[in-house]
């Protein structure tokens, strides 16, 4: 299956029968898509939800998935992938809803029997790039030694790269959310990711305090 995004065209999404791969260049390159997703499960039909702009997904054997929210993967093709390298990045988030969860009629506990899928979190879903920045290792350099009748020598010696001095650990995510007025209504830290790249975070659109 084919999928060809229409509003950034060299987006596209390709099922195979070993899993879903994604190209940022039109076809150029692709990468295999694995977050969320099985590895190498035969990947049949795609279609771009024209609302929610999420990519969903119909399988052969493992039911269907649904990846939200493809706007970042948009921004990347017009943008460049160098956004990726960025320390911070923050991509426009989509309109959320503040909604209640209730089971159908007659279920009591999953257990029962009724299949259900794992819904999509609840809340505003905001994406973001962060990296932290690598600390500077020692570079070898070229130093000569001298001895007394004798040609000079070369030898290599460990030269420690100058320290940054920072009192920043880059341990943690600090995000803060505005309302119209520009007050603080969220005030929040996590934990920073152990990899870098691309990252999602859920608030669930209540206020801090």
């Amino acid at each position: 299956a084919v999928v060809q995004d229409k509003i950034e065209p060299k987006l596209i999404f390709v099922g195979t029968e070993n899993g879903l791969f994604i190209s940022l260049d039109e076809g150029k390159n692709y990468t295999r898509w694995t977050v969320g997703y099985p590895k190498a499960v035969p990947t049949m039909d795609m279609v771009i939800h024209p609302r929610e702009q999420d990519l969903v997904i119909g399988t052969f054997g493992r039911s269907f998935y649904i990846l939200d929210d493809i706007r970042p993967l948009r921004e990347l093709v017009k943008n460049g992938t160098q956004v990726l390298s960025k320390t911070m990045h923050l991509f426009t988030p989509p309109e959320a809803y503040i909604a209640d969860y209730q089971y159908a009629d007659g279920v009591m506990f999953p257990a029962e029997g009724m299949y259900m899928g794992e819904n999509r979190a609840a809340g505003a879903m905001i994406s973001y790039v962060v990296n932290k920045p690598e600390a500077k290792k020692a570079v070898p350099v070229e130093a000569p030694s001298v001895k007394k009748g004798k040609k000079p020598e070369v030898k290599q010696e460990q030269v420690a790269a100058p320290a940054i001095k920072s009192n920043i650990k880059f341990d943690t995510v600090k995000i803060e959310i505005f309302n119209t007025k520009g007050e603080i209504i969220v005030d929040d830290k996590v934990k920073a990711p152990e990899a870098g790249g691309l990252h999602r975070y859920q608030w669930d659109l209540a206020e801090t305090g």
